[in-house]
């Protein structure tokens, strides 16, 4: 009996000592960060890319799988692309462009003006912008 409990606590610290180095895991039970909280943040977990954010200039993004940092003292917002699994991508628009074009799951993207026209095409599964006031043309809107 003695044997059993000193082999229950030895795996018990082991399993405790894996979730605190893996605590921003990745996908599928992949490989994940350890971020040690505070200001120190967990971003895109379960997915891909699992890292920690540690600047507070910087905001997580997460689409789908896929996960980055977007700078938001610079305007940067999150957009991504693809997915819903591996082909999936997160990627941050610029403050001069920060409307995410990202039509459900095309592998496309685009970062438009404010107040630009998001557009893409079934066919091509590509999105584009257009300014105001004008149309797409083929596709959908």
């Amino acid at each position: 009996m003695k044997f059993f409990v000193v082999a229950a606590a030895a795996v018990l610290t082991v399993c405790n000592a894996f979730v605190a180095e893996n605590n921003c895991p990745g996908a599928a039970h992949t490989a994940g960060v350890n971020c040690t909280g505070g200001a120190d943040q967990c971003c895109g977990k379960d997915t891909l890319f699992p890292q920690c954010v540690t600047n507070s200039s910087f905001a997580c993004c997460v689409h789908y799988l896929a996960a980055t940092q977007c700078n938001v003292t610079k305007g940067e917002t999150c957009c991504g692309g693809g997915g819903p699994g591996a082909s999936s991508y997160a990627t941050c628009c610029p403050s001069d462009k920060p409307q995410c074009c990202s039509y459900s799951d095309f592998m496309s993207y685009s970062c438009c003006a404010k107040d630009a026209t998001c557009c893409w095409d079934y066919k091509t599964l590509m999105t584009w912008c257009c300014d105001k006031g004008t149309t797409c043309g083929t596709g959908g809107q």
